[in-house]
């Protein structure tokens, strides 16, 4: 039986795409609460999340959702940032191909090695730094027929997103109509594109409730979603039950998990603040950090990981593990200072330097108390 409720106080809090807390029903039995997803200075504003996994979606459709649904045009922090979910490969360096009388990606592209851009804060504008050229969106996205290519771009978010929606509200959808709507989207936004990835997630659920040898598509997946957290600043638990299943659905059949995908359902995992870490879980992670999911051993997995990911340059997948691992043991002096060296690393000083005023005062408590 749906219920709802007004709460008092969790009413009057602001919302920010990029909120210090998480609303949960599910944490204290009878109550409600928010939970900190990051450090918060006495005085500094709360924020939360109106629009839950929504929110890993672009700039333009964020401002849509709220301003059709609660009336108000969103200039949080991360709205007034470049829009890094809206990535693309430069139409300079790659070349869009004739396909059937549009115009498309390269589909022999590849994922790892293209040079992506990403548009600018003011306008729609994507700068690359390999050919030194700017590019408009009719540029970056293939217009169709009459399309523009700002209108091709929107009409797949919509598309994606109301699709998502149906599925929410268990309307049956075939497995060939997300293929053929995420070819689309491959097509015409490129694999680090939101709606690509929210495509692939889709897919990923549906192939993690079916029968048959699924895992090199399952691997893939996985991979590329969670490349695009790392580049986008988008937290995987907007990716949640894609990454908790699929290491389950890889060990079912006996054969080995992948040790990056068994450290990416770990983070989503850490991040499940709506639940007590340690609560009895039957997933694959149990056979691999004991029974319960023992919050040390999970803390030093996840800094180690994501020192390597530091190590080897991926700044934003070391930032998702540092975060983590800090919610796991908030009170960790050493992974806030690693945390906020890798926000400062992506040029999140703001975010960083806040981290660092709360870690020099644990600090200093830890000393008073000695």
């Amino acid at each position: 039986m749906e219920q709802t409720a007004l709460f008092y106080l969790g009413s009057r809090l602001n919302h920010s795409c990029e909120s210090n807390s998480h609303y949960t029903g599910n944490r204290i039995p009878g109550k409600g609460c928010h939970v900190a997803l990051t450090p918060i200075e006495e005085g500094a504003l709360i924020t939360t999340n109106y629009l839950g996994d929504d929110a890993m979606m672009s700039t333009p459709m964020r401002r849509w959702v709220l301003s059709s649904q609660k009336l108000f045009h969103c200039e949080c922090t991360r709205c007034m940032r470049p829009d890094e979910t809206r990535v693309v490969p430069c139409p300079g360096c790659h070349p869009r191909v004739s396909n059937g009388g549009s115009w498309t990606l390269p589909p022999d592209l590849d994922i790892e090695g293209a040079r992506y851009i990403s548009p600018s804060r003011a306008a729609d504008e994507w700068y690359c730094e390999g050919c030194a050229r700017t590019w408009n969106a009719d540029a970056v996205f293939p217009g169709v027929g009459e399309l523009s290519g700002m209108d091709m771009e929107n009409r797949v978010e919509r598309v994606v997103y109301n699709l998502n929606k149906e599925l929410d509200a268990n309307v049956e959808t075939s497995y060939s109509q997300i293929c053929e709507l995420l070819q689309l989207a491959a097509g015409v936004l490129g694999m680090r594109h939101w709606a690509t990835v929210k495509m692939l997630d889709i897919q990923t659920q549906f192939l993690i409730g079916t029968p048959g040898d699924n895992r090199l598509q399952l691997e893939e997946n996985s991979q590329t979603m969670w490349a695009f957290c790392g580049t986008a600043h988008v937290p995987p638990s907007y990716l949640l039950t894609s990454f908790l299943c699929t290491p389950t659905v890889l060990a079912s059949d006996g054969g080995d998990v992948k040790s990056e995908i068994l450290t990416r359902a770990l983070v989503c995992r850490a991040m499940l603040v709506s639940e007590d870490f340690q609560a009895t879980d039957t997933s694959v992670l149990q056979r691999r950090f004991y029974v319960p999911l023992h919050v040390s051993i999970a803390a030093a997995h996840l800094t180690k990981a994501a020192e390597e990911a530091m190590s080897s340059g991926k700044t934003g997948e070391a930032v998702h593990l540092y975060h983590g691992a800090l919610l796991l043991e908030p009170q960790n002096a050493q992974i806030l200072s690693k945390w906020a060296a890798a926000l400062r690393e992506q040029g999140r000083l703001s975010e960083a330097d806040s981290i660092a005023i709360h870690c020099e005062q644990i600090s200093q408590l830890r000393v008073s108390c000695e």
